[in-house]
């Protein structure tokens, strides 16, 4: 059932020139890891959003004092083909854009001193909003398929994170342990590399790091290598050296801003992703799964009664 809605997908993508990404995303997330020549066209990029439609490709290469070539190699490395393929697929987005009288996409937004208590209503919707459809804009399917897959087909599954993404890896081991996952959580590192040995082929593990960083979560690759267990790291989108090692890569966007007030937001892309792989897996075992699922919600309601009856005077 879903490689049909794989494939379904698929199709309708094509006929639709691809889903329109947005390379302003791209472009601030990848910045930090790129070199002076890159800054250079990606700054151009993001403040003449007009000229890059209208301009030749030999002008935007004169206006950012570089090589045609090297404005090719700079919309390769945000996805792109090639220059034309990110000309027609951001003249389609604004186009899009005009069609249904939508406004210029939100940027994100720090903590600040002077916030209304509507300021910071506002702000942090916008944040995690953004958040949520620059991680659908960027996610790729073919992987997310293949990690659904890997999961359900795992005989262990085990989730890694530290600080503020363990949050997510505990909502993601909560979930998959409610549908029958063998399935388990480690934030201590300690506990994390007593577990990380015990894995074997035929095992999943699931590491979240937003930056990619890490280093608790870096040092668990040779172990798991080394068991051939299939990684699957959850992190940003550009350069992330946890990415790098792990099998599968799931890439979420948020931003760094100063406070990092936008830990929030790319907390919410991590779930997010989660939900993806939870509801994959669920959807590709739903006779097994939709019982077990029933029974467990019967049973937590028949607690919730009983305390309560326990409590009445």
């Amino acid at each position: 059932m879903l490689n049909d809605n794989v494939r379904n997908f698929r199709a309708l993508k094509e006929k639709e020139n691809l889903r329109l990404k947005s390379y302003i995303s791209r472009i601030n997330n990848a910045m930090p890891d790129f070199n002076p020549l890159e800054t250079r066209i990606a700054n151009f990029f993001v403040c003449n959003q007009n000229e890059i439609l209208r301009l030749p490709i030999q002008q935007i290469a004169e206006k950012c004092d570089c090589s045609q070539s090297a404005i090719v190699r700079f919309c390769q490395r945000l996805g792109y083909s090639g220059f034309k393929d990110f000309k027609h697929q951001v003249t389609d987005l604004m186009f899009d854009q005009y069609r249904h009288g939508s406004e210029q996409p939100a940027h994100y937004s720090d903590i600040q001193l002077d916030g209304s208590l509507n300021t910071i209503i506002s702000r942090i919707t916008e944040n995690n909003l953004k958040s949520l459809q620059d991680t659908a804009d960027i996610i790729d399917e073919a992987t997310l398929v293949r990690a659904i897959h890997a999961i359900s087909d795992a005989n262990r599954v085990v989730f890694y994170a530290v600080g503020g993404s363990a949050i997510s890896a505990a909502d993601a081991y909560q979930k998959f342990v409610r549908i029958g996952k063998n399935c388990q959580f480690f934030e201590d590192s300690h506990l994390q590399i007593s577990s990380a040995v015990t894995l074997k082929k035929g095992d999943i593990a699931v590491l979240i790091s937003y930056s990619g960083k890490t280093k608790d979560l870096l040092c668990l690759i040779p172990i798991l290598k080394e068991s051939e267990v299939t990684t699957i790291a959850i992190t940003k989108y550009g350069s992330s050296p946890l990415g790098k090692l792990c099998d599968m890569v799931l890439n979420v966007v948020s931003t760094d801003i100063p406070v990092r007030s936008a830990s929030f937001s790319s907390r919410i892309a991590q779930l997010s992703v989660i939900d993806m792989l939870f509801t994959g897996v669920a959807s590709l075992n739903y006779d097994k799964v939709k019982p077990i699922l029933e029974r467990g919600y019967l049973l937590c309601e028949k607690k919730k009664s009983t305390s309560t009856n326990k409590r009445m005077p």
